[in-house]
This record gives C-alpha cells, structure tokens and sequence, in this order.
C-alpha cells in the first residue's frame, strides 16, 4: 500500500509473492486508465509447489496473489517480461495505428490471469498426487 512518486506519477506497491517472496504488483492510474505492473503470476515448470522446505508458503503466497489479481481490473497491463502482455505484437500494432492503443486490452490481462492461475491449480494437483 505504500506509495512513490516519479514525475508527478504515483505508483502504488502492493505486495504478491508466489513467484518470489518479494513479488511486488504496482498499480497507478493514469489519464482515466487504470494501469498496473505485474511482478509474475507465472509458475514455471521446475518449481517446487509442494513441500517447498525453502519456501514452505509459496501455495498460500499464490492464491493470495491471484486473489488480489482478481479484485484489480487494469485497463492496461505490463509486466516483467514484454511474453506476458504481447509487448512485441501491441507495438508493431501502436507503430502503425498511433491513434489505437492496443495496451488497452482489460480483457488480455484477464485472460493471462485465468492462465496462470489454471497452470498453478494444475500443478499443485499434480504435485500433490505425485507426493502421496
């Protein structure tokens, strides 16, 4: 909930570990649009979700994390890595239609959110199968 100011922007930090410990989304609004930075919602293939003995609360970190990705509606969503949001396609998009913003695209960020939440939920069934 913490708050920075750059250039008469505010960004607003919030706290998402899952991914890491110190994850953190930034959310900001900017010319009516709602805007927020994602640290990574993401579970590559080779993390250890069950019986993690280095990171015993990454489940629990994750669900909070999508739980508060839920309760946000971006107008607009970036994140660590351009794959995330389709930086390359949406600037080629923006280079040649100036006046049509395709970051704009609320219905992107839910669509990538539902994903990753899918493969979290898919590995931890598979993981937890695995473990008994």
């Amino acid at each position: 909930g913490q708050r920075v100011t750059l250039g008469g922007i505010t960004l607003t930090a919030h706290i998402t570990p899952g991914h890491t410990p110190g994850c953190t989304t930034w959310t900001t609004r900017l010319q009516k649009l709602d805007i927020a930075f994602l640290c990574s919602p993401t579970v590559p293939d080779v993390y250890k979700l069950v019986g993690n003995p280095k990171y015993p609360g990454i489940i629990d970190d994750y669900r909070v994390q999508f739980a508060f990705l839920r309760s946000i509606h971006p107008d607009i969503f970036l994140g660590s890595h351009g794959s995330f949001f389709d930086l390359a396609r949406k600037s080629a998009a923006l280079r040649k239609h100036p006046k049509r913003n395709p970051f704009i695209e609320p219905e992107g960020y839910t669509k990538f959110v539902d994903e990753m939440e899918k493969k979290f939920k898919e590995m931890v069934a598979k993981q937890t199968a695995a473990a008994q």
